[in-house]
This record gives structure tokens, C-alpha cells and sequence, in this order.
């Protein structure tokens, strides 16, 4: 009887509690949580609703998210120029660039004279787009890779930026975001820094 009681008790032990996603409609939250939560009230979470639903809408019948690729083109004081996101996660860099609108107006000599993109060596080199030497042999190309290095940096600091600003970008951040969204979290948050400044890459 005393076995028939411990292996009970063990049964009890391993089995686990079951989890369950928290259903609740936000919207009939207060703003002040809202606000809290999603530092958006409700009159402009509910617009976004509106806004985005034809981005929202499931891009296969999988039940799990698909990782989707984001492509961010910053300036030096980490203002988001361009973003897209469009492209399942698996897709290369240099091909998500060289389809993206950015990418068709840069081969057609959209920024000629005016600057240069800074590139990862997923990238190939061309007269608009700077990569890292693949072999540096001198000191002179060993700085200029750390130079790059440090420059493209400014971009994983805006990432970062934008997941500490909003959360729910972050793997951390317990929502799952799709590329619409993400669109909007990323323009809304450069915003702040220079909106005049849209859609001019």
C-alpha cells in the first residue's frame, strides 16, 4: 500500500501544470495599462488593428509564426531610413537587398556622389555599397575592417534600441509580431528622431 502511495505522489510530481495563453481583450482595459503595456492608447492600438489587418493575415496553414527576415538601412545617428520585411527567414541579405526597392534605386544611381551603404560580407561590393575586405594583409586593410566593423555597428545598436523601446520586439518579448507590425514599431520609434526623413531612401 505504502508503494501504491509513493508512486502516486510521484505520478503527481511529474506530471505538469498545463499552460495556458492569456486570452483576455486587452481593449477592455483602462488606458493608463494600456499605455503601460503597449505604450500605445486605446484609439491608436485599435486604428493600428485596423491599418495592419491585411498584413496580419497568416502567410501559411502552419499552426507556429514563420521567422521573417527585417532588413533596417540607419544613418549614423540611428534614424531608420528603410525597413523591409517581407521575406521568410531563411532568405539570404543580399538577396532581400537587391529586391528591395532601396536596392533597384541604388543600382540606378540613386545615391551617385551623395554617400555610401555600409555592408556585412554577405554583401557583394559595388560602387554604392562598402564591404569588409575578405583577407586583409596589410595594417592600413586590417584598420579599415575595424573602422567598418565599427560603423556597421550603429545598426545593431538601433536594433537594440528599438527592442528596448518596444518590448514586444524582443524573442524576450512574449508577443509574436508580424512584419506589419514590426513596420510600424520601427517607423513610429524612428520617427522620433527625424520623420521628415521617410521614405527618402
Amino acid at each position: 500500500m505504502a508503494d501504491l502511495a509513493l508512486l502516486e505522489d510521484l505520478n503527481a510530481r511529474i506530471r505538469q501544470e498545463r499552460m495556458f495563453r492569456d486570452r483576455r481583450d486587452f481593449f477592455r482595459e483602462n488606458d493608463v495599462w494600456l499605455i503601460s503595456r503597449f505604450r500605445l492608447p486605446r484609439h491608436l492600438l485599435m486604428e493600428l488593428c485596423d491599418t495592419l489587418e491585411p498584413q496580419l493575415q497568416r502567410e501559411t496553414r502552419r499552426s507556429n509564426a514563420i521567422p521573417v527576415s527585417i532588413q533596417i538601412i540607419c544613418d549614423a545617428q540611428m534614424a531608420i531610413l528603410n525597413m523591409v520585411a517581407r521575406w521568410p527567414g531563411g532568405t539570404h541579405d543580399s538577396f532581400i537587398f537587391q529586391n528591395s526597392m532601396v536596392g533597384t534605386r541604388l543600382q540606378g544611381g540613386a545615391l551617385r556622389g551623395k554617400g555610401h551603404l555600409m555592408g556585412d560580407k554577405g554583401y557583394p561590393l559595388t560602387e554604392y555599397l562598402i564591404t569588409p575586405l575578405a583577407q586583409p594583409q596589410t595594417e592600413q586593410e586590417r584598420r579599415f575592417n575595424r573602422s567598418h566593423i565599427r560603423t556597421r555597428a550603429i545598426v545593431e545598436r538601433c536594433i537594440g534600441v528599438l527592442k528596448g523601446r518596444w518590448l514586444c520586439l524582443g524573442a524576450a518579448g512574449g508577443v509574436h509580431t508580424r512584419k506589419g507590425v514590426q513596420y510600424y514599431y520601427c517607423m513610429w520609434g524612428s520617427s522620433q528622431h527625424r520623420p521628415e526623413e521617410w521614405g527618402t531612401l
